[in-house]
């Protein structure tokens, strides 16, 4: 008879899975990766380029930390530690900050 402090030690398995295992949904994840990284960087070099106004610096500061916490809920879906559920929610993140770069390129290009 076991005693009551032993137990099997648990499986080094992601809780939920690998999510990773469908092309399709590795080849939408990288494309969304890539289109938001690509409009972080181009209204990053717009705030500096436009003129160096605070207002300007702040905004592209708070995009920035907003990218932060995504790629921290990104890398947790790709370690299977969140559930397939969020997706969406990492997809309407990701659609947020891109509308989020468009308008404050618009902002910066208009002075």
């Amino acid at each position: 008879m076991e005693s009551i402090g032993e137990y099997d030690p648990l499986p080094d398995v992601p809780l939920f899975g690998n999510s990773m295992d469908r092309p399709r949904c590795r080849m939408v994840n990288t494309a969304i990766i890539f289109l938001t990284s690509v409009l972080v960087f181009i209204t990053f070099i717009s705030a500096f380029i436009s003129g160096h106004e605070a207002l300007d610096l702040f905004f592209v500061l708070c995009i920035i930390l907003i990218c932060g916490s995504h790629l921290t809920v990104l890398v947790w879906y790709r370690n299977g530690d969140l559930d397939p559920k969020f997706l969406k929610l990492i997809y309407f993140n990701a659609v947020c900050i891109i509308l989020i770069c468009i308008c404050g390129n618009i902002m910066f290009h208009s002075k």
